[in-house]
């Protein structure tokens, strides 16, 4: 038998698996470099590229177009997405070589938006359930369980006065920040992962490395378990549709139900 038809063995399957493993966490660990080092440093704005990205920043919109605060912020987020989208479209094309099988976009049936709808649901539940927690533990006063996330990428948004800083704000965590995370982690991730592990060792591990990726400082257990759950699902979405093409649309609805309720409910 031609070596080009024999199956994998079951070594190879998991040396794939451990090798994405690592691929990811390499991937995602250089994308998130910039916030690590302002958390290191103190923050030190002097890091190459987020002092380049900082500088043509208030170079092209200075106060009061961009407020400093959202100059800075942008200055970090800006090389973290380049990054990380750069990171999947190297997975994406050499997907093939690395795991024996390209990443498929799927397909949509007409249970699709019943499945977004869902995983959108799910999301805000998970959300006012953690409000809830914080509010018997005495960390919030308000008794409104669904509170506006006014922060980050919504602030940007509302405080400044370019049109395309905004569209920025706006397609960036709601479109690009999809697109790479399910390249990653359910496209890249999965055609590892499953052929050694199968479906719900790798929805495990997937969703673990997910949530891992949207934990930060200061966060506690029920935000990981909220990321977690919504990567499970994501991952759901990936086998029942056999693709990443409705998981990349759950998560842009996810993410832009979140920016549009902070633009309209947080007071500017």
């Amino acid at each position: 038998m031609p070596a080009s038809s024999r199956s994998p063995s079951r070594r190879q399957l998991w040396l794939r698996a451990g090798g994405g493993v690592l691929l990811i966490v390499v991937f995602y660990g250089v994308s998130l470099l910039p916030s690590a080092w302002l958390r290191i440093a103190g923050h030190d704005y002097s890091l190459p590229f987020v002092a380049w990205a900082h500088q043509s920043l208030t170079r092209y919109a200075p106060p009061p177009i961009l407020t400093e605060m959202a100059a800075q912020h942008l200055a970090v987020l800006l090389p973290e997405f380049l990054l990380s989208f750069l990171s999947s479209l190297v997975l994406m094309f050499s997907a093939r070589q690395l795991t024996s099988k390209s990443i498929s976009f799927g397909f949509s049936d007409g249970r699709t938006a019943i499945w977004i709808a869902g995983i959108v649901a799910v999301s805000w539940f998970a959300d006012a359930t953690i409000d809830f927690l914080d509010y018997s533990r005495g960390l919030i006063e308000t008794t409104s369980f669904f509170r506006p996330s006014c922060g980050g990428w919504v602030s940007i948004m509302r405080t400044t006065q370019s049109f395309a800083i905004f569209m920025l704000a706006l397609c960036l965590p709601v479109i690009v920040a999809p697109f790479f995370e399910e390249v990653m982690f359910r496209g890249f991730l999965y055609n590892a992962c499953v052929p050694a592990w199968g479906v719900i060792a790798a929805s495990l591990v997937s969703s673990a490395l997910f949530s891992l990726a949207h934990w930060r400082i200061g966060m506690d257990l029920p935000i990981f378990i909220k990321y977690f759950a919504l990567g499970s699902l994501f991952f759901a979405a990936r086998v029942r549709f056999q693709g990443i093409g409705v998981p990349i649309a759950a998560h842009i609805a996810v993410n832009a139900s979140y920016s549009f309720d902070g633009l309209l409910r947080c007071s500017t």
